[in-house]
């Protein structure tokens, strides 16, 4: 009897020691930010702690007895669910380096797991212990970070491009507006000229939007309300987005200003409405919305790096078809579109990129199939009063033989702008780099200039050097720049510095005779 009584109080002590040992280690996986999980070998959970819980949103009894793999995010194909499958048969821990789990929201949570297999008395295994840590933030800042790295290498591509582009540009455009003015209202080939001068014109306007979204777009940004550029295009807002298309607008009554090009942030807005029209084929709801927002230490995620201060949040938001994670990768890439052939040049998201970008600024999307897309863009916010733009008045100035030094290294330009001059009465001399040109104005007979025409990109020295060291001798001679991509030799993002005249390329025959006109009847 003594025996008896022993075993059943060894086996209670046994038994109390188990429900202890069973309790710490419930005790030890519900702390920390770690998740857990216990899968059976038919990958069903039998049990998870509550932080797994909290960040899915998903009650207890609906996780217990649940396949993991109905877990599991499959639109990045199916090999995370292949990892756990294998993990099942190995009796040593297997690390899966990242897979995604998703909430009651439909949205993914990453984790990196260690699986570990868990033996029965006979020495087979029974459950899998799954051990992970959510790094969503992680994997969405490296995402941020790698993607600013492909843009800012196809960015930079993009304005080498388009310098060459726009010198070809300049030829094809000005010889065209010439030859449309030579040409009598009724000579047959005037149609033909005209064709020519539509193209270049159509190609100009895909090289300029090539340089904005590549930050090389010469630019004059200024403090600017933009509620008032909302309420300024409203109208060619509800004509671009159609009768069925309703558009409710939600502005700050503080009016809150950013340092930006207005012309620029209009882009912005209609490019934005285009899309979203285009996402809702049988109507909807477009909203546009502007808020002052402060950033500080704490955020979340998707704002820890970025700058605290305060800023100006626009948000643009549709009730359309939405996007999935494949489309959303290459959103701002040039040329990506999910449009049919010939219905857009798949510019218009790179070129909102790049302006944001170029205003010190940045955009965060989010979209989901089926359940529209928001748009939000964050720009500084600035105290300084709105400057209302003056439009120059009608220049009434004419040649009177001044003489007019054109720096340019591509021939086919420099002669196209001698020959446009020279025929409206200036004077011209030609050097093919600043080099040439400091030698042609060394020496007692150096000719008088009255304006100097130059290239921002030079092969030796640029254009910036050229004017300053033209200008310390000679500080009467006006300066006129031109460029179809200055790079930072007239500004630092392509912003061009105060006092600064700049005529951009490709540009027309009579631009040029305007700029040329203005700046020499300026007081500068």
């Amino acid at each position: 009897m003594v025996c008896v009584s022993r075993d059943l109080s060894q086996k209670r002590e046994v038994e109390g020691a188990l429900v202890e040992s069973r309790q710490r280690f419930q005790a030890l996986l519900e702390q920390g930010h770690l998740v857990t999980l216990l899968l059976d070998r038919a990958g069903k959970i039998t049990f998870c702690n509550d932080t797994l819980l909290a960040l899915l949103g998903i009650p207890r009894e609906e996780m217990i007895g649940r396949a993991v793999a109905d877990l599991l995010a499959r639109d990045g194909g199916e090999e995370p669910i292949r990892d756990f499958e294998t993990a099942l048969g190995p009796e040593e821990p297997h690390a899966i380096k990242e897979n995604a789990l998703v909430d009651s929201q439909g949205r993914r949570r990453w984790f990196q797991w260690s699986i570990t297999p868990l033996q029965g008395v006979d020495g087979a295994v029974t459950e899998l212990a799954c051990v992970g840590l959510e790094v969503t933030e992680q994997r969405m800042l490296r995402e941020q970070y790698l993607q600013a790295l492909k843009l800012d290498s196809i960015g930079r591509l993009a304005g080498g491009i388009a310098h060459d582009f726009n010198n070809l540009l300049t030829v094809i455009n000005g010889y065209s507006s010439m030859l449309l003015d030579a040409l009598s209202s009724g000579d047959p080939n005037r149609g033909f000229a005209r064709e020519i001068q539509d193209a270049g014109s159509h190609a100009a306007s895909l090289t300029k939007q090539l340089l904005t979204f590549s930050r090389r777009q010469a630019i004059r940004p200024r403090p600017t309300d933009i509620g008032a550029v909302v309420r300024d295009s409203q109208r060619m807002l509800e004509r671009v987005i159609g009768e069925d298309v309703r558009l409710v607008t939600t502005l700050d009554a503080d009016s809150p200003r950013v340092i930006a090009d207005p012309d620029q942030i209009r882009q912005v807005i209609m490019n934005l409405a285009v899309n979203a029209r285009d996402a809702m084929p049988d109507g909807g709801e477009l909203g546009i919305s502007t808020q002052s927002i402060e950033i500080a230490v704490g955020a979340p995620y998707h704002l820890q790096d970025r700058s605290p201060g305060d800023y100006v949040l626009l948000t643009v938001t549709d009730s359309g078809v939405g996007m999935d994670d494949e489309t959303m990768q290459h959103l701002f890439e040039p040329f990506f579109t999910t449009k049919g052939q010939g219905k857009g040049t798949g510019l218009g998201m790179a070129t909102v990129y790049g302006i944001v970008k170029q205003s010190r600024g940045w955009i965060d999307v989010a979209s989901r199939p089926g359940s529209g897309t928001t748009v939000n863009i964050y720009l500084p916010r600035t105290d300084a009063p709105v400057i209302h733009e003056k439009l120059p008045a009608a220049n009434s100035a004419f040649a009177r033989g001044e003489t007019v030094l054109i720096v340019e290294d591509q021939d086919t330009v420099r002669q196209l702008a001698a020959r446009v001059l020279k025929q409206h009465g200036y004077s011209t001399i030609e050097a093919a780099s600043g080099s040439a040109a400091l030698l042609l104005l060394q020496g007692q007979d150096a000719p008088v200039i009255d304006l100097l025409l130059t290239d921002v990109i030079l092969p030796d020295i640029n254009g910036r050097e050229l004017a300053d060291r033209l200008r310390s001798e000679h500080p009467t001679t006006k300066v006129l720049f031109m460029s179809g991509y200055a790079g930072d030799a007239l500004g630092r993002r392509g912003v061009l510095e105060d006092g600064l005249a700049f005529l951009p390329k490709p540009f027309t025959a009579s631009a040029l005779l305007d700029k040329v006109h203005s700046v020499l009847a300026s007081d500068g």
